[in-house]
């Protein structure tokens, strides 16, 4: 055979990787960079998004991993790593920005959300901010770091949560401390306060002066000062003591102590019975007993029915007697005085067996 001819198959040889023959078929073409040989039409064809040829090849292009990006939807030549605050989940043509409360370094596949006590408010970061002191974010993939609530305070970056201020101390939103109540004025506060507002031990608020004032034994004798928060309002008075009302700064030793039962309720501080001044006096239907306090009266009707049997008696004994004396001098008087001793025996006798009805 003549080769110069191409009669036969020996004739022809197979082009290298990455070239393809010439039209005419006497020469191989070389492919070039983001194209492979495509088998199924012997071409050059351009690498698909998502895949990248640095020199020509044969069958297929390189897949462009997870974190990266081919940056050209056809014929990339490159697959780059995506930069800090971006990703990819590979075959990408372009890298996707981290959303707000979450971030990403270099080569990224995915983003991760910014930890408890820190934050990102902003698209593409690469890291986030620590939240700074006052400030604190309980919850992973916070956008921006909250105010510490009244009566907190976080005295450190990167807090998850505010603590609480102590006892005697206070803090306004976003304290980075809690201040010390001033106890020069008896001020305090309980757990978690935002001010100093309520009086300290063996202190009571005063609403005319607006301050606390020292509960001493001279200024309000009788005050029960052993806990805080007291005012002048809901003191308690120990027992034997006595005030007009919830305001009075005039607080009294009652005379008798059992009369003054103390406490914070002026319409209560009274012994059963007893009202007024030093708990002196008794209500409607009560007596003053002798070294005993008011009592409490019989019923009207009970004491009604006593007096008339009384005076029945007494009329019955009178009429004996003036009978005893004058009998003898006036036969015919002994038969009256009988009639009348009778009446006052019957009518003595119905008295009992009934009931008061006075």
């Amino acid at each position: 055979t003549d080769v110069t001819l191409h009669d036969e198959a020996i004739d022809c040889f197979a082009c290298g990787a990455g070239k393809v023959s010439s039209a005419d078929r006497f020469s191989c073409e070389t492919c070039g960079a983001g194209q492979f040989v495509n088998a199924s039409t012997v071409s050059c064809s351009s690498c698909p998004a998502g895949k990248y040829a640095p020199v020509a090849l044969t069958g297929a292009c390189l897949d462009c991993a997870a974190g990266f990006k081919t940056d050209k939807r056809l014929k990339a030549t490159t697959c780059s790593a995506c930069d800090a605050g971006s990703f990819s989940p590979g075959l990408a043509v372009n890298c996707s920005l981290c959303a707000p409360g979450k971030f990403s370094g270099t080569a990224a596949s995915l983003c991760t959300n910014c930890t408890v006590g820190f934050a990102s408010d902003v698209t593409g970061s690469g890291s986030c901010t620590a939240c700074s002191v006052g400030r604190f974010s309980s919850r992973a993939g916070s956008k921006r770091c909250s105010l510490c609530p009244n009566g907190t305070s976080a005295g450190f970056t990167g807090s998850a949560g505010c603590v609480e201020c102590a006892r005697g101390t206070f803090s306004a939103a976003g304290a980075s401390f809690c201040a010390a109540c001033d106890s020069a004025s008896g001020e305090t506060s309980g757990v978690g306060s935002s001010s100093c507002g309520i009086c300290d031990v063996s202190y009571l608020f005063n609403p005319f002066s607006g301050s606390c004032e020292r509960c001493s034994s001279s200024d309000y004798p009788g005050a029960d000062c052993s806990s805080t928060g007291r005012t002048l309002r809901n003191i308690a008075l120990k027992r034997g003591y006595w005030r007009a009302h919830q305001l009075s700064k005039d607080f009294k030793e009652c005379p008798v102590y059992d009369f003054c039962l103390g406490g914070n309720d002026t319409a209560s501080q009274c012994r059963d019975g007893h009202y007024g001044p030093y708990c002196s006096l008794c209500i409607e239907h009560w007596f003053m007993a002798l070294d005993e306090g008011c009592s409490e009266c019989e019923s009207p009707s009970v004491k009604f029915f006593l007096i008339f049997a009384a005076c029945i008696a007494a009329v019955a004994v009178a009429v004996l007697l003036l009978y005893k004396l004058h009998s003898w001098m006036n036969p015919r008087l002994e038969s009256r005085v009988k009639t009348v001793l009778k009446v006052l025996f019957v009518a003595s006798q119905i008295l009992v067996e009934c009931e008061p009805v006075f």
